[in-house]
């Protein structure tokens, strides 16, 4: 607790180890820190699939519509796919919260 940190204060300079608590609280601050770094990425990754994640799939889906299908696209194919994909759009934004909440 900080308490116990206060009362210790006194303890470490009257010992002269200022010098080798410094180096190994900056030792394990520098682990924290790479740490808190990757955890960073992850999150920033996890929101970046977030947002893209619905765009992605309904681009896919339409490409895979109009090219290995072979069908003709046109506004009502578009139209019906962009209605079915904004009723995925909720489960599909989860999957990456999820993902992130596990990683946690």
């Amino acid at each position: 607790t900080v308490g116990e940190v206060l009362n210790g204060i006194p303890a470490v300079k009257t010992n002269a180890w200022e010098e080798a608590f410094s180096d190994r609280v900056g030792s394990i601050r520098r682990a924290e820190l790479v740490e808190l770094k990757v955890l960073r990425i992850m999150s920033a990754v996890s929101n970046t699939l977030f947002q893209l994640g619905p765009v992605m799939v309904a681009v896919a889906t339409i490409v895979f519509f109009a090219g290995v299908e072979g069908r003709d696209v046109t506004p009502a194919t578009i139209f019906t796919a962009l209605v079915i994909m904004g009723a995925l759009r909720f489960p599909l934004m989860m999957y990456p919260m999820m993902l992130n909440q596990m990683m946690m």
